[in-house]
């Protein structure tokens, strides 16, 4: 079964993050703290992680430790005050994309649809 781990800090994503999968049988993992999302990455695997910055005292910028336990394309769920400077950031940090918080199930379901299409970019042999 294709899964998707939610770090969520309020039931509202959560929700809307199980709303959007569901219908394409993906079950929902919801998990409440940056640390216990690298501890069932480092165990299980998942189609794609949401991710909403502000959850505990880790960041969005904490994201380099996440992403070297999954092969999972992470997307960022963050209140935008700056939405350039935090999406240039949060990319450049290894994010497939970031999203404003609480999201959108019509948002949620886009990325699900990017990340089961993503690719990861490799050179071509020069």
């Amino acid at each position: 079964m294709r899964r998707v781990l939610a770090v969520c800090c309020d039931a509202e994503s959560c929700q809307a993050i199980e709303d959007a999968v569901q219908p394409w049988r993906f079950e929902t993992v919801a998990c409440p703290s940056f640390q216990e999302s690298i501890n069932l990455l480092e165990r299980e695997d998942f189609t794609l992680v949401f991710y909403e910055d502000g959850c505990s005292d880790q960041t969005y910028r904490d994201l380099q430790a996440m992403l070297r336990s999954s092969k999972a394309p992470v997307i960022v769920m963050t209140p935008l005050d700056d939405p350039k400077s935090v999406f240039r950031e949060a990319i450049s940090l290894g994010a497939l994309d970031v999203l404003p918080s609480p999201c959108s199930k019509r948002d949620v379901q886009w990325m699900v649809i990017r990340a089961t299409q993503h690719k990861p970019l490799t050179r071509s042999p020069q």
